[in-house]
């Protein structure tokens, strides 16, 4: 009586794997939202999107904000849709391809978390210098 009844231990782990993999899109397109609505005007040490070359002026710092705020809302709605989708197939699969299943939908956006710094990062580089001046083209 002591121990827990497989099946409810397998529906407890599965309800947690949705969890997880439902978590980072929210907070993507929540942190999304807020870089494009409530970033703070100036560059600041302890608030907003803080990277070397978008903290060299205010024009760098607010662009730097829009772009991070679109960039993030986009990968987190992206994110959502194949965290439904791995959510669907936790509660369809047998439990070790539901584990399965899991770990992809969060290898998987762990990477979209990657590729979408090194956009923000790369693209703000490449349009300002190291005082927050625009680069001039060739």
């Amino acid at each position: 009586a002591l121990i827990p009844r497989l099946d409810t231990l397998l529906r407890d782990m599965r309800l947690w794997m949705a969890l997880a993999s439902i978590v980072g899109p929210i907070l993507f397109v929540a942190l999304g939202l807020f870089y494009l609505k409530w970033a703070p005007p100036e560059a600041n040490h302890k608030l907003g999107y803080r990277t070397y070359f978008g903290m060299g002026s205010v024009s760098a710092w607010k662009y730097t904000q829009k772009l991070a705020g679109k960039v993030w809302t986009g990968v987190g709605i992206g994110l959502a849709a194949v965290a439904l989708i791995g959510c669907i197939l936790l509660f369809v699969l047998e439990p070790a391809k539901a584990t399965t299943a899991a770990l992809v939908v969060l290898i998987v956006e762990f990477v979209a978390a990657l590729a979408a710094f090194a956009a923000v990062e790369l693209m703000v580089l490449l349009r300002y210098d190291i005082n927050g001046q625009k680069r001039k083209k060739k």
